[in-house]
């Protein structure tokens, strides 16, 4: 009779994620249910410090379910780097200053 080995998420290990992120409010930002899992490679930085750090140790086939604080995520926001732009500024190429070009998020 052939044993099947426990697999746990440790460094370098290749992992399949289902996952659902929602907001405070419970409202679903996004999720693996209308597609692929998630595939990644772990301990490499693929994904945030905190979700990575949570699956450390588990084993294959668990469930949980994690809140990830911003400064263990992308970071709290840094209110001195909003600013308001004009609608018209924002065209079909990518934004760029004088650095380069740069990831922006619209909030309003």
């Amino acid at each position: 009779m052939r044993k099947e080995a426990i697999v746990q998420i440790t460094g370098n290990c290749v992992v399949t994620i289902q996952y659902k992120l929602t907001d405070d409010a419970g409202k679903i930002l996004d999720s693996s249910d209308d597609g692929e899992p998630l595939v990644y490679l772990h301990g490499t930085g693929n994904l945030i410090p905190g979700l990575e750090n949570e699956l450390t140790g588990k084993n294959a086939g668990d469930s949980l379910s994690v809140t990830i604080q911003p400064e263990d995520g992308y970071g709290a926001v840094d209110e001195a780097l909003v600013q308001t732009v004009p609608r018209s500024d924002f065209g079909t190429s990518p934004m760029v200053t004088p650095t380069g070009q740069v990831a922006i998020i619209i909030t309003e």
